[in-house]
């Protein structure tokens, strides 16, 4: 019968036969692989180019150094390499080969060891194609020696007994295996390429395994750079003076954090591009940018050296030998010139420092901003119309919708009596407001406390110290210290403020957003929150707000702490859409002279759902002959205070209209009740009024009250053949954290604590009852019980895919399957004029069918089936429709085992249905995973894929439509978000828009392909009766492009 209809098209050369192979995620080979040799292995390795393997514990995508191997370090003699091959790289355990270009690794080992053995060549003539290992690369990072990963012949199986690991060795061609601890199994191989054949093998089997591979580790020493000792910033060991232990908590994570592939911009007075500290970082010239000039080239005037100074704080590049390190050695910087040629400052119009703040913030991901508006304890200044609408699209759609994060020094003007809630600047929402301590960790002399002080880090030594803060400067005679390079490409004169602890912390930033891409602005302002330490801690100003978080006017939340930080970013959850709510509006106060009771407005806010508060702001009016005689007070309904702007003698001005503070001291607490915006005279001889007070709280939906566990969703019975894999879990609710421990027939099971358990090669001893016992602080619940049953036999089979589409002249149809536990014949058809029987008057007229292996090597082909009474009955007998003896139909049958691809060509053009059958007995082997790729249209115009679960139970699949992901592999025109549907006839089964990160543990049992992380894609698994089912895929909002629908055996 004929189980789809749908109009397409698709277009695929040849050429483009190993990519399709690729993309429809096909394993290298089946267990079992006793067979198979390393050279073998290596071909079809290489063939793919990208593999999805388990390392540290999550699927990741590995890229195939295709020109480079891995052979034990005795095996060359690095002084006599072979003609044409270079010395890559060498560890303890191997040197890393540069092949020749176009040599295949077992190519070349048979041209070198015949040189070797007569004598020529450095290849030892003991090294065999066994003794080679392939070489791979994380994605985005090639070449990157600290990426690089070398396969060993070893394999680390988790979960599995003594019976089920001998079985895996047994099925894979292991040498032997042995037991690491409890549930921990090392199979050995003969191979590195053997080993990763069977990795493959045993995923797909949904075994639980980790290639063991060789990667990069490095001595936890400090950097190399010579200047490094001087940097007490970073590591404050008590030198001239100092405190131990005051400073970023930074060195032990360069090795594996530093910054690589995050964008930071200098927002200042220019930046010195041929700084040799700086000049490896630098950003390519277009991104640069002088707003003043309106050029691209920020280099700064002669003495014009602030920005140099905070970019050497941020991103001097570490570990090369020469003058110091920035905290994100390896980011990307990017200066933006806005300041002028004076000495400690220079105007700037509204439209300038917009524009300094919207350049580029589709690349750049960290602004760090080391000015402000005069620190002289009078001046009453913040971001104009276009600054302010800057700052505001910034994090709205900078960086992909995420933010960008702006970092804003707090202000010098403390020594001068100012304070920096008068810093407009400093005190928007949108921004990181920074200020200094000293190298003890005290407030630094001339660092002004304020309400928007989110953290600090060091920015002063202490009056007595023997050491100042030493940065990059312009290089010679352009900077403050005149020597001659390198020694005059540093300074410590007039290296002091919250300009230099600003971008501090902005490096750290860059190694957050390197850790976690996907974190917000407003997430990276949480994370700082928690992870900061408490410095000075006996001062009287800390306090913890009503939700627990440390504050101090002095110093935000804290000392930063870039472990802790770090920590919290890997695996953070993001926060919730930002909400807000408001409340307040015009009044008439008469704020009393010099009393401290002053005037108050009581604002009562009532969000309609319970909103959790990040930052507030308090706008305000008043009239006053003196408003630097006021001091503006917010104490929430959880009691915190916040002291939002001080008197200042030197502020003599009169009224202030509608001036927003803003604060992050509130942050975690409830939005509901009542806040008190309260002014106060301090000095007598003067009385005005309050005539606005609005309070605006933005955050997030608040979280529900803390409560017991409850089961949500029961573990539903399962039933598993001998040897297969099943999973069972449950869905609890109730306040977290929650432990799960699953229990077999009442007794407990060691390690089985996740929400989901996963028995790999099931045996018939295991048949029984499980259930999950669900706890919390509060409580625990037991889930129902769910009955395992274990057959000796698959129950169920994928037996048939079926697409239809229209092919034009020159077009190609390709369809992928794999064949899963040895070989077995399948029926393949490729139907055009038949459909003419149909109704269907546009059938193609002369279709053409091409089979080939998972080498791209041709297994069979048809062009008219013939009328050949096998192939008819072959047709009956899958339940097939019948073709007409003399049509132009194509038709064949073959046995198969692994990876195949079926392609349709044709001469003419038309609709032409192609159908694979499973067309063995029995279930095992069977088709464990059938796919195609085709346009997406609008209408009729959609992807339609058919297929057929046989047997006697049910089959458990992983389905997935794939348009974002395939721009990965250099596919144009992807659909940009596809939604899967799946029909048993027309009632709909399930369906899914866009994929969840939970799904990713199916894809690596499957061996299929990654997914990008936050990708428009979809995918489900779904337990499926025996029956005919149909895969839709369309696009959202009517889009259009390539999608692949993949179709995977997750289980019986």
């Amino acid at each position: 019968m004929i189980t789809t209809a749908l109009h397409s098209r698709f277009t695929v050369s040849l050429s483009l036969l190993g990519s399709v192979i690729l993309l429809l995620g096909l394993p290298l080979a089946g267990a079992p692989l006793r067979g198979l040799t390393a050279s073998k292995a290596a071909q079809e390795l290489s063939e793919k180019g990208r593999v999805s393997f388990r390392v540290n514990g999550q699927p990741r995508l590995l890229i195939l150094a295709s020109g480079e191997v891995a052979l034990p370090r005795g095996g060359v003699d690095a002084a006599a390499l072979p003609a044409g091959v270079q010395l890559a790289a060498a560890d303890a355990q191997h040197r890393i080969l540069r092949l020749p270009s176009g040599a295949g690794p077992a190519q070349w080992l048979e041209t070198s060891r015949a040189r070797a053995q007569s004598g020529v060549g450095g290849l030892s003539a003991l090294a065999q194609m066994d003794d080679i290992g392939p070489v791979f690369y994380e994605v985005g990072r090639e070449g990157d020696g600290a990426a690089r990963l070398v396969a060993t012949g070893r394999l680390l199986m988790i979960g599995a007994d003594a019976a089920a690991a001998g079985n895996a060795a047994a099925m894979t061609g292991a040498r032997g295996y042995t037991s690491l601890s409890g549930e921990l199994w090392v199979l050995d191989y003969a191979s590195p390429y053997l080993m990763l054949a069977a990795a493959q093998a045993l995923e797909s089997a949904g075994s639980s395994v980790e290639p063991q591979f060789t990667r990069w580790r490095v001595k936890r020493a400090a950097p190399n750079d010579p200047l490094y000792n001087q940097q007490f910033y970073f590591k404050n060991t008590g030198q001239g003076g100092g405190t131990a232990g005051e400073d970023l908590n930074i060195e032990g994570l360069w090795p594996s954090a530093n910054g690589s592939g995050v964008t930071v911009a200098v927002v200042d007075d220019g930046l010195e591009l041929a700084h040799p500290d700086l000049a490896p970082n630098m950003a390519e010239a277009a991104l640069h940018r002088d707003v003043l000039n309106d050029t691209s080239d920020p280099t700064p005037p002669a003495k014009a050296n602030h920005g140099t100074i905070c970019a050497g704080f941020i991103a001097a590049r570490g570990n090369n030998g020469i003058g110091i390190t920035g905290a994100a050695p390896l980011a990307r910087l990017i200066g933006i010139r806005l300041l002028g040629e004076g000495a400690t400052g220079d105007s700037a119009t509204d439209i300038q420092e917009a524009a300094a703040f919207a350049w580029r913030t589709d690349v750049i991901q960290i602004s760090s901003n080391s000015w402000g508006p005069n620190d002289d304890a009078e001046t009453v200044s913040g971001p104009d119309t276009a600054a302010l609408a800057a700052l505001r699209a910034g994090v709205t759609t900078g960086r992909g919708g995420r933010g960008v994060l702006y970092f804003v020094a707090a202000g010098n003007g403390r020594d001068s009596g100012d304070h920096a809630g008068w810093d407009g600047y400093s005190g928007s929402r949108y921004v990181f407001a920074i200020g200094a301590t000293d190298n003890r960790g005290r407030q630094a002399s001339f660092s002004e406390s304020g309400p928007q002080l989110l953290a600090t880090a060091v920015g002063q030594t202490s009056e007595d110290a023997e050491v100042q803060l030493l940065a990059a400067d312009n290089v010679g005679d352009r900077g403050a210290n005149t020597a001659a390079s390198p020694a005059g490409d540093y300074t410590t004169s007039g290296v002091q403020g919250t300009s230099y602890a600003t971008p501090q912390i902005s490096g750290v930033a860059a190694l957050l957003l390197q850790a976690n891409a996907n974190l917000g602005w407003r997430d990276v302002k949480e994370i700082l929150i928690r992870s900061a330490r408490k410095n000075d801690a006996t001062d009287a100003d800390w306090i913890n707000n009503g939700a627990g978080f440390q504050f101090n006017h002095k110093y935000g939340a804290g000392f930063v702490n870039a472990t802790a930080a770090l920590a919290l970013s890997r695996t953070w959850t993001p926060l919730a859409a930002e909400r807000s709510v408001a409340a307040g509006g015009a009044v008439d106060l008469a704020i009393p002279d010099n009393a401290a009771a002053g005037a108050a407005s009581a604002l009562s806010v009532a969000p309609a759902a319970p909103l959790r508060v990040e930052t507030v702001e308090v706008t305000v009016s008043v009239t006053h002959p003196n408003r630097g005689q006021l001091r503006f007070e917010l104490t929430s309904p959880a009691g915190t205070r916040t002291v939002l702007g001080m008197p200042r003698s030197a502020d003599t001005g009169a009224n202030l209209t509608s001036w927003t503070f803003s604060t992050p001291r509130h942050w975690g607490e409830n939005a509901a009740g009542t806040w008190t915006v309260r002014v106060v005279d301090t000095v007598a001889g003067a009385t005005g009024s309050l005539t606005l007070a609005r309070v605006t709280l933005y955050g997030s939906e608040a979280s529900a009250p803390p409560s017991a566990p409850s089961i949500a969703s029961q573990p539903a019975a399962q039933t598993a053949v001998t040897g297969g894999t099943v999973t069972f879990s449950v869905s609890a609710g109730g306040s977290g954290p929650l432990a799960y421990q699953w229990r077999k027939d009442g007794v407990a099971l060691l390690g089985a604590t996740n929400a989901t358990l996963t028995l790999g090669s099931v045996q018939s001893a295991q048949a029984g009852s499980y259930s999950v016992v669900v706890s919390n602080s509060l409580g625990s619940v037991t889930s129902n019980g769910a009955t395992l049953t274990v057959a000796t036999g698959p129950l169920s089979r994928l037996g048939n895919l079926s697409v239809r589409t229209t092919l034009g002249v020159g077009q190609n149809l390709i369809v992928g399957f794999v064949m899963s536990g040895g070989s077995k014949p399948i029926l393949l058809r490729a139907v055009g004029p038949q459909l003419k029987a149909f109704g269907l008057t546009d059938a193609h007229p002369d279709p053409v069918l091409e089979l080939y292996d998972g080498n791209s090597r041709i297994l069979a082909q048809n062009d008219d089936w013939g009328g050949e009474a096998a192939l008819a009955a072959t047709f009956s007998r899958v339940g097939a429709f019948a073709l007409e003896s003399r049509s132009l139909d194509a038709a064949l049958t073959r046995s198969v085992e692994g990876g195949g691809t079926a392609l349709i060509k044709g001469f003419g053009s038309g609709v032409v249905l192609v159908e694979l059958y499973d067309a063995g007995a029995g279930n095992s082997p069977r088709l464990a995973n059938v796919s195609a790729r085709n346009h997406v249209g609008t209408g009729g115009d959609l992807l339609i894929a058919g297929f057929v679960v046989d047997g006697a139970g049910p089959k458990t699949v992983l389905i997935r439509a794939v348009g974002p992901t395939l721009a990965a592999f250099g596919v144009q025109g992807a659909l940009a978000d596809p939604k899967l549907q799946i029909f048993q006839g027309e009632r709909l089964v399930a369906e899914n828009d866009d994929w969840s990160p939970s799904l990713a543990t199916a894809f690596g049992r499957v061996g299929a392909f990654s997914l990008v992380a936050g990708s428009f894609d979809a995918a489900l698994t779904l337990t499926l009766q025996p029956g005919a089912y149909t895969a839709q895929i369309t696009g959202v909002n009517g889009g259009t492009g390539e999608a692949l629908v993949e179709i995977y055996e997750l289980g019986n």
